[in-house]
């Protein structure tokens, strides 16, 4: 399924992941006191980190290309975690996690349309909501429960990731989501995720890289429709604005409804169906550790990536107030800034497209 990386993208990839040895080393060593002050073993809370010295050693590697990321390695290993709901089935197939906070109603689409693909347990980190939503997990019996009550920042959210991860173990497959996110892939009707896994054993592949498509609905609905219905009505997207970004390290793509409306530059690629194996780190929800593996992919996956339905402006009027997202929240001011202006949030334009099935996707299988 990827493409071959060719020797120079390769080299360019482990001179990056190379690039800061000294500070990525000092950013190592702070961790470590901070994980002996705190008398951090193999484990904060009932999510227990099954080998801690095995991920010691994978995020040196990971801070030497990124220091800047020590929140993710000190999070790991300090964050209480606990489960307040754990399955005694054993686990077959790709585990699905999502870290959500607040967001039954795509939660529950969500997780409904992933069990439709063959996902037969799903990890859900619950960051304190104080909705319905801690009720309706626990008579999900296919779903585990963690609980985390550090306040999210998005860095916490990739180490929150990667403890599930280590307790559940890096030699199997996971398919990591957000709450708003919903797989697609070739076949998706008819082809259930256990196929694809099997296809990609066979072919030596450890990471598919996924485009998020921004779906919306037609104007109206993000301001008096019914929340309830955002699968029925946001079923459109754009056709013709994605376009690739390069990176070194990873196939990039951009574009989309938010940037035409929001003048932003979403990055979209991500890479949400891989196997961690020896060395894998999810440091970012864009791109994966080690870094050469991002590389000659295909874009065999889609998410389709509900952002727009009723009620979320005062969701985004919180997080940007927060500042806990990326860059300062800089992506929800912009929202909040243009929702204010607008009477109506209007994503149309002549390029619009209907989804019908997983084909309506087949031209952007080559960003």
């Amino acid at each position: 399924m990827n493409g071959k990386i060719s020797v120079r993208e390769r080299l360019e990839c482990l001179a990056l992941e190379w690039r800061h040895p000294f500070s990525g080393a000092k950013a190592a060593r702070r961790i470590e006191r901070a994980a002996l002050s705190n008398s951090v073993t193999a484990h904060v809370g009932t999510l227990t980190i099954v080998d801690p010295k095995d991920w010691m050693n994978r995020f040196r590697a990971m801070l030497r290309a990124y220091p800047s990321l020590a929140e993710v390695a000190e999070a790991f290993f300090a964050d209480h975690m606990d489960f307040v709901k754990k399955s005694e089935e054993s686990i077959t197939g790709p585990i699905c996690v999502v870290v959500e906070k607040n967001d039954l109603e795509r939660l529950k689409t969500g997780v409904g349309h992933h069990r439709k693909l063959g996902v037969s347990r799903f990890v859900v980190v619950d960051n304190a909501s104080d909705d319905e939503t801690l009720e309706w997990l626990s008579c999900q019996p296919d779903v585990d429960v963690v609980t985390v009550k550090v306040p999210y920042t998005t860095n916490r959210r990739e180490a929150w990731v990667n403890r599930v991860i280590a307790h559940y173990g890096a030699d199997r497959w996971y398919l990591v989501v957000d709450s708003d996110e919903m797989l697609v892939y070739p076949g998706c009707e008819k082809r259930e995720i256990g196929d694809l896994v099997e296809e990609c054993e066979s072919e030596g592949t450890v990471r598919l890289r996924a485009l998020m498509v921004d779906m919306y609905s037609k104007p109206g609905y993000f301001e008096s429709g019914d929340r309830s219905r955002f699968l029925a009505e946001c079923v459109y997207f754009d056709s013709d604005t994605y376009r690739r970004c390069p990176r070194r390290h990873l196939d990039l793509v951009c574009g989309g409804p938010r940037e035409r409306v929001f003048g932003q530059a979403p990055w979209l690629t991500k890479y949400p169906l891989f196997k961690p194996g020896a060395k894998g780190i999810e440091c970012k929800s864009h791109f994966l550790f080690p870094l050469a593996e991002n590389k000659g992919t295909r874009c065999d996956l889609f998410l389709k990536h509900y952002k727009f339905i009723p009620g979320d402006d005062k969701e985004y009027e919180r997080r940007a107030k927060s500042g806990a997202y990326y860059n300062g929240s800089l992506q929800y001011r912009k929202y909040v800034s243009v929702i204010e202006q607008e009477t109506i949030l209007d994503f149309f334009y002549p390029g619009t497209t209907r989804y019908v099935d997983s084909r309506s996707f087949g031209h952007l299988s080559e960003l």
